[in-house]
């Protein structure tokens, strides 16, 4: 993710931050308006080692590499109770819907939905271009995964990530975004 570069790295990884959260804040509307129940974001947190990602209960995930002006890794972890939520979507009540797995095809359009909404926000504040690639859905330890995925990308060590729980308000359903900024980690 661009941020001006003159700036020295404690500003820009608060600048980040903000960018996150206003990304959260619009992931958070986009989960209100697919499951027509209020979300909320919580604070976006600066944290590292990468080891470390999204620690939680999580059903599933979806990653995405973010390309343009704006460049990393976003991700959307789902809670069990929000991944059969957000499967009932796509699944006519009683039958399995067409296609093998309607399951995750609802999962991997509802988290393309929720990290466009996000990064198009966060492109808008930065008057920036930016392209996701195609989702990458796990449902087998997703933050290990994650893990793994951001290494790949970087290497190891201690890299950041930037993350934000959203919430609904009776805590039934939950999700949580992580954006791990090309900038953060490649700027001196």
């Amino acid at each position: 993710m661009s941020v001006e570069t003159t700036a020295g790295p404690e500003a820009r990884a608060q600048r980040l931050c903000e960018l996150a959260a206003i990304g959260a804040s619009s992931a958070a509307g986009a989960l209100e308006q697919l499951l027509d129940r209020p979300f909320r974001a919580g604070a976006a947190t600066l944290r590292t080692p990468v080891r470390g990602v999204a620690e939680g209960d999580w059903g599933a995930a979806a990653f995405f590499e973010a390309y343009g002006e704006l460049r990393g890794v976003i991700a959307l972890l789902l809670s069990p109770a929000t991944c059969d939520a957000l499967a009932c979507l796509s699944i006519p009540p009683g039958g399995q819907g067409a296609g093998s797995d309607p399951a995750d095809s609802a999962l991997c359009e509802c988290g393309n939905i929720v990290a466009s909404q996000t990064v198009s926000r966060i492109a808008d504040n930065l008057n920036a271009r930016v392209m996701l690639s195609v989702p990458t859905l796990v449902r087998n330890d997703p933050e290990g995964e994650l893990a793994d995925w951001i290494a790949e990308r970087h290497g190891s060590g201690e890299i950041p990530w930037i993350e934000s729980e959203l919430l609904e308000p009776e805590g039934e359903l939950r999700a949580m975004l992580v954006v791990v900024p090309d900038a953060l980690v490649s700027e001196p």
